[in-house]
């Protein structure tokens, strides 16, 4: 996967003072609270010491406290219009215009500007690709674009990686851009199919690499008030603020705790497969690659066999070396998923039955 602005546009020349943005609207970092200094305000269930039972799923933690990382990684369920950042995230479909909440608050707050750079000269972006434009009106300098990949059951280690793409090549750009805050939204937001619980773990898992490897950078993941219950049950095993949680997140990781850039782990060298949303886009591929080899059972508007486009390399973040992915996306078949159910209305069952409670249902830790 190529991670290149384009080429016609000067981004280094960006007069930032060309946002017109009203200054009264502003939400300044410094008025947002840091994972780290956020409080632990749900008091309906004391936290689970699990040290007790069983033997962990992990020896050690993959994700260990850093008061460090913590401090750089905010929560945030507001407008990110308001947001005063080095870039937003946008999340669209692979011709940049969905109609999506989104996108069109961006577009509305941005003006007629970004709509025509969209339209004239990005016009498209692959799943799992980004693309880069101004901020125009925004108080942003940048707009990241990126486009999240349909889920299906039968194919959901493609997407699950497909959603990884996202995540860590908008933060890769914004490193690229030399741009210190990031706003991200939740990129598969607008997918209702994609399971919440598996793109809240890609989401908090990729974050926490890239925060890891990159000191000086700020993310504020954005989500709305309804997602929010997800993101911050789940962010402890990801980014622990204390002893107990790093311990306690030793039996509550899913056992796939990604690489080392929190890409998923155990691809199949031997299959290659792309989810796509455009039914044109795909219909036009799939004409291209009619005697390809497609093993899939869904229509050609969902596959296509034998196609490449979601390209990640084995390369080291800290060197950037964007402009070379050197192997594609493989897809992965993975028999044995490790979900936490969040969302599921099932019965609790096991020793696992009180660490969420009320809006948040039936979070499985065992193993099936």
């Amino acid at each position: 996967m190529r991670l290149d602005t384009n080429s016609n546009v000067d981004f280094k020349a960006f007069d930032s003072s060309s946002s017109t943005s009203n200054s009264s609207c502003l939400v300044k970092l410094d008025n947002l609270a840091t994972w780290g200094g956020s409080q632990k305000t749900d008091t309906r269930l004391p936290l689970t010491d699990y040290s007790t039972l069983g033997g962990p799923r992990h020896n050690c933690s993959p994700f260990p406290l850093s008061k460090d990382v913590n401090n750089r990684f905010i929560i945030w369920d507001g407008d990110m219009t308001t947001l005063d950042v080095d870039a937003i995230t946008n999340s669209s479909d692979e011709t940049l215009t969905e109609s999506n909440s989104i996108s069109e608050r961006i577009i509305a707050v941005a003006g007629n500007q970004l709509k025509e750079e969209l339209s004239t000269t990005v016009k498209e972006c692959r799943i799992g690709d980004v693309r880069v434009t101004r901020g125009y009106n925004l108080p942003a300098k940048y707009v990241l674009h990126t486009v999240a990949p349909a889920y299906k059951e039968k194919l959901k280690t493609a997407a699950e990686n497909a959603l990884h793409c996202c995540y860590r090549n908008v933060l890769c750009k914004a490193k690229e851009l030399n741009l210190r805050t990031i706003a991200v939204c939740n990129v598969s937001g607008n997918q209702k199919t994609f399971p919440a619980d598996i793109a809240a773990h890609i989401a908090l898992r990729t974050i926490r690499r890239f925060l890891d490897k990159f000191p000086q950078q700020v993310v504020i993941l954005c989500v709305n008030s309804s997602e929010r219950g997800t993101y911050e049950v789940l962010a402890p095993l990801y980014f622990p603020r204390d002893q107990l949680e790093e311990r306690s997140a030793l039996w509550q990781l899913p056992k796939d705790t990604g690489g080392e850039l929190g890409e998923p782990q155990h691809p199949d060298p031997d299959r290659q497969i792309r989810i796509i949303r455009n039914p044109q886009h795909s219909h036009s591929a799939h004409m291209r690659h009619r005697h390809a080899d497609d093993d899939s059972d869904v229509s050609p508007h969902d596959m296509e066999g034998n196609s490449s486009d979601l390209e990640y390399g084995a390369r080291d973040m800290n060197g950037l070396s964007l402009n070379s992915y050197s192997s594609g996306l493989q897809a992965q078949l993975q028999r044995d998923l490790d979900r936490q159910h969040l969302l599921s209305d099932r019965p609790r069952a096991g020793i696992y039955e009180n660490v969420v409670a009320e809006g948040i249902e039936g979070m499985e830790h065992q193993e099936r």
